[in-house]
């Protein structure tokens, strides 16, 4: 093979690799919005809290996630724990 060749073979696999992390990572979200939107209904009938409410938390945390370091080692400690704790 040819310096070209393999050059093209190092960006194609490059690029397949990452439609494959971001594809992975994109149905991963899906299912965690599709668990939080199940969890936030049943919450908001136990609770009586309105469902915008509860749409809204995620997008508070993300801004401050955003602005403060530390709030955001918090909330992936959490989230970490939170996934351990499903599929383990």
């Amino acid at each position: 093979m040819g310096l070209i060749e393999e050059t093209i073979s190092g960006i194609s696999g490059s690029i397949v690799e990452t439609v494959r992390k971001f594809t992975a990572y994109s149905l991963f979200l899906v299912f965690i919005g599709t668990l939080y939107g199940f969890s936030s209904a049943r919450l908001s009938a136990i609770t009586g809290l309105e469902p915008i409410t509860l749409l809204i938390i995620p997008l508070v945390l993300s801004a401050l996630a955003y602005f403060v370091a530390e709030i955001a080692t918090v909330l992936f400690l959490l989230l970490l724990s939170l996934l351990v704790l499903i599929f383990i």
